[in-house]
This record gives C-alpha cells, structure tokens and sequence, in this order.
C-alpha cells in the first residue's frame, strides 16, 4: 500500500490516529480485533506504531495480539505522512513486495542478488514462550542456505544469540557462513523482572561475502561497507 497508494495509507492512519484520541485503550483493542477479521493493512500500521516495543506478535491462530503501549501515543498523522510519502519515493517503482516462501525465491536467485535474512530467532516459535506463528526451523535453514552458496549469492542472516544464561538456537555451522556476535545492550524485559542480562546476537555472513582486507574475519565497519555494496 505504501508503495502503491500513500496517500490512501496516510489518509486512513490519520482517521485511526484521531478515533483513538477519544477512548486510547479501548480504541486500541478494537481496532486490533477488526484488523483480524479484515486485515486492512492501514490499521496494521496503526498497530505497528501503538504497540509495545513496535513488537509484531501474532498467536498460533494467525491472530496480531500485542498489547498497546500506555506510554505512547503513536506516530502523529503529519509525521506519518511525511514518512509514508518518503518510503514511497525510494520505493515505487524500484521493488516489489512479494508474499510467498522464502525457498522459492532462493531457487529463483541469480547473479547479482543478495539477501539480508531476518526470521524468528530459533527457540522462539515453539514450546511455553512462544512469540511467532511459526519460525524457520535449523534443519530447513542449513539446506535452503546451502542453495545459496551453491550459487553463489551473498546474505547476511539474523537467527540466533544469547541473553544471560538463555541460548536461542544452536551455531550454524562455519562451512554456511562466517558469524558475528553483535553486543546489543541490556534486555528490556530481563530489566523489567530485576535482572540485568546482556543480549548478544549473531549476524551471519555468507562467504561470497568478501573477507575484510587481511583476510580476517569482518569488523562492524568492513561489514557495514560491504553490505552497501548489496544495498
């Protein structure tokens, strides 16, 4: 929408934004529930701007069930539009979005493409704590990179990393990719239950990727570098 029709989006966020000025919780609840019967994708953009963290949840029935933040109030409709009218410059006309499985278009992927690759970290998308419909399983990832390599198409994928003494999802082996781990700060919700983790993350890269100058592994800068040259 956003590509096609910004001015349809910022027209219909702006109604959404004022409809919650009179009743901001339940205003919140509501429109979360008619977005899950007619999956307008302006009050998806209203609920990705009021929620908690700007976290998308969705529970196993396919449903979007993260509560709102009380804190805020969301994006106000004059920054919306310049956004959306800003993301449509650089858009329309240079991509498409596209909904289908992700293997189809790594066999679909020729020379000079590249993919950056953000799914559910592993552990999240089964068992209690589960956040996501569903997750891309590691004994799926290692195939579907495989195919990748084969061909010789660099990626970049976040999938995995630690928080305190909780692992999410077993290394990737070295022959898929080279991997970093990204300090990213304190965790919020351990900070919230009185603890004071630390979350690291892994930022694989393909090996078609190049090697920083010496050949060693990447810093954040070289990285950085080399991934724009994908952009």
């Amino acid at each position: 929408m956003i590509i096609d029709d910004p001015k349809a989006a910022s027209e219909k966020y702006t109604t959404l934004w004022h409809r919650e000025r009179q009743k901001p919780i339940d205003a919140y609840y509501e429109i979360r529930s008619e977005f899950n019967f007619d999956r307008d994708p302006a009050k998806l953009l209203y609920l990705l701007a009021r929620c908690v963290k700007n976290a998308v949840r969705f529970n196993p029935s396919g449903e979007f069930n993260q509560s709102p933040d009380k804190r805020r109030t969301g994006t106000r409709p004059e920054l919306m539009a310049a956004e959306l009218f800003g993301a449509h410059r650089i858009l329309a006309g240079r991509c498409q979005a596209v909904h289908a499985d992700f293997l189809s278009l790594f066999l679909s992927a020729q020379e000079g493409d590249f993919f950056y690759l953000d799914p559910p970290y592993q552990g999240t998308s089964q068992g209690r704590d589960q956040r996501y419909i569903s997750g891309v399983r590691r004994d799926q990832m290692i195939p579907a990179l495989t195919i990748l390599n084969e061909k010789r198409v660099p990626f970049i994928l976040s999938y995995d990393g630690f928080c305190g003494e909780r692992d999410y999802g077993e290394a990737l082996p070295e022959a898929i990719a080279r991997r970093i781990l990204l300090n990213v700060g304190r965790s919020s919700q351990a900070t919230l239950n009185g603890r004071d983790d630390v979350t690291i993350e892994s930022l694989y890269l393909s090996h078609s990727l190049p090697a920083s100058r010496n050949g060693t592994m990447l810093s954040l800068e070289d990285f950085e570098t080399q991934a724009s040259l994908f952009a």
